[in-house]
């Protein structure tokens, strides 16, 4: 059985959301030798019910030589909340900080 493709929620997200999710895998792809990162079966797009609105998740992961994994999230709930999620493990060999942040935005603004 053929798995139905759905398009990138970040189409469905704040304009400011999409514009950074876009930004940080334009700058991964640009500036890494990404390789992909296997996600348990499942968790690449989720979709289910948060306190009785629309829940959807969706998972970008990859890895390279000097990160173990590149995590970007993106994920709605019901119609007024979008939240971004990135977060960068370096490798223990490369003295590389972690990084992560959070976008959420709702109802026309934007929060870190």
């Amino acid at each position: 059985m053929s798995e139905k493709l759905k398009p990138s929620l970040r189409e469905e997200q704040h304009p400011l959301i999409r514009q950074l999710a876009n930004v940080i895998e334009s700058c991964w792809q640009q500036n890494l030798d990404l390789s992909p990162f296997s996600l348990p079966k499942g968790l690449g797009y989720v979709e289910g019910r948060l306190e009785g609105d629309k829940l959807t998740i969706e998972n970008h992961c990859y890895q390279t030589a000097q990160f173990r994994k590149l995590h970007l999230e993106l994920a709605k709930v019901g119609k007024n909340l979008d939240i971004l999620h990135c977060v960068m493990f370096p490798r223990i060999e490369y003295a590389l900080p972690m990084f992560g942040c959070d976008l959420v935005g709702g109802r026309g603004q934007i929060s870190l």
